[in-house]
């Protein structure tokens, strides 16, 4: 599959399961990992959010085209403080990822990864509260608790390439697995946190690690 028909695909995907948050919605940062080589990644949505590789994650083969390879202990991706993603009452984060790890490991963040009130604004990653599941936090502005999240029904640590998506619509915290709904909790009317944390792709969680065990392609 090609990465035209591939864009087309998710586009469709976004305007019909996401329909009630995507009329709204303009892309912040788009990675797409096929530069092979290198210690930065472009940022293809136009908005120069460039990712600088910290600690040296592998270059490999992605979902489609390359990808970015974490061994689970050092290494990650920063984009800097992206202040558009503070604030939000909506907002959808998508990757392709491949692992076989167990534990908590975070695929990207804005966030201290700590749990704390103003933490976020988000975390997605894998085994956050079940083993093997996908999971999508996000930090409530003043928030008491601090989060809320929703978590996949299924697992996608089976070593095999699955689409993740997590999604505050508004309404509902989702989490969608190779394009299907697969995790929701009801949470109506929420603003999330704002933070200067960076946006961090692979785990590192602004020092308060979860590295990313596996490979990460095509990040929305």
């Amino acid at each position: 599959m090609n990465r035209t028909l591939l864009s087309f695909i998710v586009s469709v995907f976004s305007l019909t399961s996401l329909l009630s948050f995507a009329s709204a919605a303009t892309p912040v940062a788009s990675y797409s990992f096929d530069e092979g080589s290198g210690t930065t990644i472009s940022d293809r949505s136009g908005n120069g959010n460039t990712g600088s590789l910290v600690n040296s994650p592998a270059w490999g083969t992605g979902k489609y085209g390359g990808s970015l390879t974490f061994n689970g202990s050092s290494g990650h991706v920063s984009s800097g403080d992206m202040s558009t993603l503070d604030g939000l009452t909506r907002v959808s984060i998508s990757a392709w990822v491949k692992t076989t790890a167990t534990g908590e490991k975070h695929i990207i963040d804005k966030s201290n990864c700590n749990g704390v009130t103003n933490g976020g604004p988000f975390e997605l990653g894998t085994s956050l509260f079940t083993s093997g599941k996908a999971a999508f936090v996000i930090y409530k502005n003043g928030g008491n608790p601090a989060y809320s999240y929703a978590e996949s029904a299924v697992s996608v640590t089976d070593g095999n390439w699955h689409y993740i998506t997590g999604v505050y619509n508004g309404t509902d915290i989702q989490v969608y697995v190779d394009g299907a709904l697969s995790g929701q909790t009801p949470l109506s009317g929420v603003t999330l946190s704002s933070t200067s944390n960076s946006l961090e792709i692979g785990g590192n969680c602004n020092s308060y690690p979860y590295i990313w065990n596996g490979s990460i392609d095509d990040v929305r």
